[in-house]
């Protein structure tokens, strides 16, 4: 057969290869990048100072670069070229990629303040021709005595009912007109009207659910509709969403990634808010073929939101409606708390303004990014001019100096040799 030739070594499964030091990169540092090293030795696997290539290049590039507004992990191979270059350079191209990206945010939020000014002004002239017939009725008589006063040959016009300026459908902002400036990730924060956005954040007070005295608790979240119709279980499986769970606690805390879900709300809801609400149920893992005991759950009503504000609060957990739980008292049934964070929009006004918050929390999110590489960039010049003291001190050590010493000592051996050359006899 033909035996193929590669510069490294293949590896059938993970236990023929190794592992490098662990690296931990956080996804809030815009802009940071740095090497990933191979781990050593390992079987001839990569960074095996056996195989072809020089092991000192063997390493990956990370970096923490965005698109929109997701955040990306890239990792690639370093080259030679990227292995080599300078470790500053990097970072100034780096703090000039977060300045365009702050550029770009704040022409975003101008555009938003923009649009935000003109449906103010659009409402202001609303209101402002919002007149009973009475006084439009009032306005043609004050013209038409105007009108006979004026001369025919004069050129002042005079504003009537029919060509007083009025407020133009093309002059309104669409709800497609914000949407296409934003560029938010979708699924993660609101992306059009009519969307109720739910984040789980952290509960406390649960029950326990063994005989440890604790639980594995997760959450799921669902959108309630006032219309009883039969659905099919596909289609309550999908409008089910839920969190990780957290293994033996009573009062967990999604901190470590937001569990954040979005839900499309039909029109109707805005005008008859009764029977809409997120449900959110609490239960404990127990395994993917076991049943999850039940720990509590809670209802948010819509109505409590049609300001379209941010409501976040404690939300208390209470057991099923069952008859047990019907004869006990409202302070028996509490299971706990579960802290939410909700916000329902339903109208353009109100989208613009989440946006434009939107905007202003990740400016606010650049600014620090870019804070953070300014100091890491100083930390790396300080490094580099300590660096090149060390060398120039090392380079000098290994020069042999003249010493005052050594130099008494070569005066008095020539001036010896003077002497001695004097006293030898004349031939």
């Amino acid at each position: 057969g033909i035996k193929v030739l590669y510069p490294f070594s293949l590896i059938e499964n993970e236990e023929e290869g190794g592992y490098g030091p662990t690296k931990t990169v956080r996804l809030e540092q815009i802009g940071f990048a740095d090497y990933l090293p191979c781990p050593e030795g390992g079987g001839g696997g990569i960074g095996d100072k056996s195989s072809g290539a020089p092991f000192d290049q063997e390493a990956l590039l990370c970096r923490v670069d965005t698109e929109g507004g997701t955040r990306l992990l890239v990792i690639s191979d370093a080259t030679d070229k990227v292995a080599g270059e300078d470790e500053e350079l990097m970072m100034r191209r780096h703090l000039q990629t977060l300045k365009e990206q702050i550029d770009e945010e704040h022409t975003r939020r101008d555009a938003f303040k923009s649009m935000k000014q003109r449906l103010a002004a659009v409402s202001m002239r609303n209101s402002s021709h919002s007149l009973g017939k009475s006084g439009l009725a009032s306005i043609e008589e004050s013209n038409e005595e105007l009108l006979s006063s004026i001369p025919e040959d004069s050129d002042l016009e005079v504003p009537t009912a029919s060509n007083s300026e009025v407020p133009s459908a093309n002059n309104l902002i669409g709800e497609q007109d914000i949407v296409e400036i934003a560029d938010y990730p979708e699924g993660s924060c609101i992306a059009r009207c009519n969307q109720v956005v739910v984040e789980v954040l952290e509960c406390t007070g649960l029950k326990a659910s063994d005989l440890s005295g604790l639980s594995n608790p997760y959450a799921e979240v669902s959108l309630k509709q006032r219309h009883g119709r039969r659905k099919n279980l596909f289609h309550k499986r999908r409008e089910k969403r839920k969190t990780y769970f957290i293994e033996k606690t009573l009062a967990p805390k999604w901190s470590q990634q937001p569990q954040i879900f979005v839900f499309d709300v039909p029109e109707e809801a805005s005008r008859i808010t009764r029977g809409y609400s997120i449900r959110v149920s609490i239960r404990s893992f127990k395994g993917l073929f076991s049943s999850a005991p039940f720990l509590g759950r809670t209802d948010v009503h819509l109505r409590s939101l049609v300001n379209q504000k941010e409501s976040v609060g404690w939300y208390p957990l209470t057991g099923k409606t069952n008859q047990r739980e019907v004869r006990a008292t409202a302070t028996s049934r509490v299971r706990g708390s579960v802290k939410l964070r909700v916000q329902w929009i339903y109208s353009t006004p109100a989208l613009l303004d989440y946006y434009l918050l939107l905007s202003q929390t990740r400016l606010n999110e650049l600014e620090r990014s870019r804070v953070g590489m300014k100091q890491q960039l100083a930390t790396v010049i300080d490094s580099a001019q300590q660096r090149r003291q060390n060398m120039t001190m090392d380079a000098l050590s290994l020069v042999r100096m003249p010493t005052i010493t050594g130099i008494e000592g070569k005066r008095h051996r020539r001036s010896n040799s003077t002497t001695a050359k004097s006293m030898a006899p004349s031939k």
